[in-house]
């Protein structure tokens, strides 16, 4: 989980390609979104210099993949 401050959402991954959205200012779940044709996406930043969302998918074999 990650919180994205300028939306006050609170961006969520797991075992699906959607990003999961909570609106902590009103509440609410907002509707997710896909961000990649991956089959899962388990990892999920905010970039502190450009406020950019990152995800990622950690494999098996302790192999990284990332997408911006």
């Amino acid at each position: 989980m990650v919180y994205h401050y300028p939306s006050c959402d609170m961006y969520m991954c797991g075992s699906t390609p959607e990003i999961y959205r909570f609106n902590l200012d009103q509440g609410q779940f907002k509707s997710p979104f896909v961000a990649t044709t991956a089959s899962a996406i388990n990892v999920v930043r905010l970039n502190p210099l450009h406020g950019i969302l990152d995800l990622g998918l950690i494999l098996a074999s302790l192999s990284i993949l990332f997408y911006d």
